[in-house]
């Protein structure tokens, strides 16, 4: 143990100081409180069962070596632990540290340990669980700073907070600095150290009551001075208390300016009782309210005993104050005798409400008189009727757009449709007329050969002139609608168009298939993306001058897709029209892909730039399209 506790032995090398006397002196069983004992000399330590349970160990009473004690404690608080023993067993001051212990489900217990001092030969203590204690007050250490800022701006006020071991956590206030005291006169210290035995006495019920839910009210004279005191109890969100908040303000001057002036404030209160429906009060010439009508109790919700004393800016609102206005309005009012306004006041509770009001000064300068009404649920009513009129007007207004909108967007789409269908019919009819002038000038010529070639009986002749016309047939149907579309779908029919272009244009094409094997599309999704490849095979044989093509096809995710990819010449996207122009003729081309694409709900992406070859993007969602069934 180094030099920490004092080592000496019995002669025989056994620990003392561990009478029977002092073990059965130790209570048991309490809850959340361990025991323990210590012999300095021979470096050993007890603990009963419930100290073993605190550190998450086997409920049994426990000896041995003081360093297995000191292993349970986290490591980062090993050190301020030893020293705190060795300070008590020195007998320099009684034991009483705090310290974490890990438990073995990951979790960590706070553990405060007091004993006495001068243990030279034994020392005895209890360890209390105050893990609670410990996140009370972190919790309220995060609240610190919000509550100092707002105590530091109370005028001749102050305000403290207690914990729940009556330990004072906060203090600030102009009326500290006032009496000659500073923040280390309070905080941490506790009621009787901070406040003297006499005060403390007096205040300890009723923060002990704040404590237990219950708020309070004091008023006393202390320093010399009058104060008085607010003390409420501050909760978490769950409700639990965790300290009680005092605020005091320095009451002398209206103190005696009640004494002087008791007489007057009576008869003034029988005047003012009789005006129920009116917040009546009057203010002092240092603007602190000086008395409160039962109609200001009614409109505002402070009890005189509540409001009486304190500055009136608490009733004007927070930009209100920022602004000046109640120095401005009392200004107005020294000047012309009376100032009427309507403005937005608070209520208690920080509410708002609205109300129209007159404030006129006082005879002889002894302070000023404020007549009030509530005027909430008339501005209530005059802002719903405005708000409802103007919701109505944006509404209609914002109707009337979606309308134009969706009409505007309707024309264009069926023009649109309208011109992409004549294109389509006029594509379809030029197909027509190529098929024929392909079966003339093909199958035609074809079958003339084959009819001579019977005749003359050249079964060979007529053998290869069958297997021609054949080929002819099989490339005529594959332009119409490949089978293998039907049959295989679309990765095995795009391979099988890739490959027949291939050794047509006699240009390599580098063919993959992405998704499941064997995974089929929806018929329309499948027929869309097999002339997108259809007309981008095309386009590269016919205007790209390709060296190499890559074809990809498939489904990625909740999309189909199929990429064509060239390092042909490449061309300005820009100057192809998005959509088809009316009245202007031609074949579909890009325009034909995209609205193809467009049609299912998809979108076609093309990049590329002259010289630096072509990439055709089309992605179509599967959406409520996967649900149907592939036409085999």
């Amino acid at each position: 143990m180094s030099d920490l506790i004092p080592h000496t032995t019995d002669g025989t090398g056994g620990a003392s100081g561990q009478s029977a006397a002092a073990r059965a002196a130790r209570p048991r069983g309490a809850a959340g409180v361990g025991h323990w004992t210590i012999d300095p000399r021979a470096g050993m330590h007890t603990r009963d069962a419930s100290l073993n349970r605190l550190l998450g160990l086997a409920a049994a009473e426990t000896a041995g070596a003081l360093e297995e004690f000191f292993a349970h404690i986290h490591p980062d608080d090993r050190g301020a632990v030893r020293a705190a023993v060795g300070t008590a067993v020195r007998g320099a001051t009684p034991l009483r540290v705090d310290f974490r212990v890990p438990l073995t489900d990951g979790s960590v217990r706070w553990l405060r340990t007091e004993g006495g001092a001068g243990g030279a030969q034994a020392l005895a203590g209890v360890c209390v669980d105050v893990t609670d204690l410990k996140g009370t007050e972190a919790a309220l250490r995060t609240r610190a700073a919000r509550y100092r800022a707002i105590a530091a701006n109370l005028p001749n006020g102050a305000a403290v907070i207690i914990g729940p071991d009556l330990r004072c956590l906060l203090a600030e206030g102009e009326a500290f600095r006032l009496l000659g005291f500073s923040v280390a006169d309070f905080e941490g210290k506790t009621l009787a150290e901070a406040f003297g035995p006499e005060l403390a006495a007096v205040y300890e019920p009723h923060y002990r009551a704040a404590l237990a839910g219950e708020p309070f009210r004091v008023e006393r004279a202390a320093h010399g001075r009058h104060f008085i005191t607010h003390g409420v109890p501050l909760r978490e969100d769950s409700g639990k208390v965790v300290a009680a908040l005092a605020v005091s303000y320095d009451i002398t001057d209206r103190v005696h300016a009640e004494e002087a002036a008791r007489t007057g404030a009576e008869r003034l209160q029988l005047i003012l009782a009789s005006a129920t429906d009116h917040a009546i009060f009057t203010l002092a010439p240092d603007l602190t309210v000086s008395d409160w009508s039962p109609g200001a109790e009614a409109v505002f919700g402070y009890t005189a005993a509540e409001i009486v004393g304190r500055p009136v800016d608490e009733l004007f609102t927070p930009e209100d104050r920022a602004a000046g206005v109640p120095g401005a309005e009392v200004a107005v009012a020294l000047r012309t005798g009376s100032v009427a306004d309507e403005r937005w006041h608070l209520r208690k509770g920080a509410e708002r409400f609205f109300a129209s009001g007159a404030l006129t000064p006082l005879a002889g300068g002894r302070g000023f008189v404020k007549v009030l009404r509530d005027l909430s649920e008339r501005k209530r009513m005059e802002d719903e009727l405005r708000q409802s009129r103007d919701l109505l007007e944006e509404k209609v207004a914002a109707r009337t757009q979606e309308l134009a909108a969706a009409l505007e967007s309707r024309a264009s789409e069926m023009l649109r449709r309208t011109e992409f269908a004549r294109r389509l019919g006029t594509a379809q009819e030029e197909e027509r007329q190529r098929l024929a002038r392909d079966l003339h000038d093909t199958v035609g010529q074809t079958l003339t050969g084959l009819a001579l070639a019977a005749a003359a009986g050249q079964l060979e002749q007529v053998r290869r002139l069958a297997d021609e016309l054949s080929r002819e047939l099989h490339d005529v149907a594959v332009r119409l609608r490949p089978t293998a579309l039907d049959d295989l779908g679309l990765a095995a029919a795009a391979r099988e168009l890739a490959a027949e272009w291939s050794a047509r244009a006699k240009v390599p094409v580098d063919f993959q298939a992405v998704g499941p094997a064997g995974d089929r599309l929806p018929r329309e999704i499948e027929t869309a993306l097999y002339r997108v490849v259809q007309e981008a095979l095309t386009n590269a044989a016919r205007y790209a001058g390709a060296r190499r093509v890559a074809v990809v096809v498939g489904r990625r995710g909740d999309e189909a897709v199929a990429v064509i990819e060239d390092d042909g010449y490449g061309f300005d996207p820009e100057s192809v029209p998005r959509a088809a122009i009316p009245g202007r003729r031609g074949g579909l081309g890009l325009i034909g892909m995209r609205e193809r694409v467009d049609l299912l709900g998809g979108e076609l992406e093309i990049d590329s730039a002259p010289g630096s070859g072509t990439t055709i993007i089309a992605r179509i969602p599967l959406g409520e399209l996967e649900g149907r069934e592939p036409v085999r």
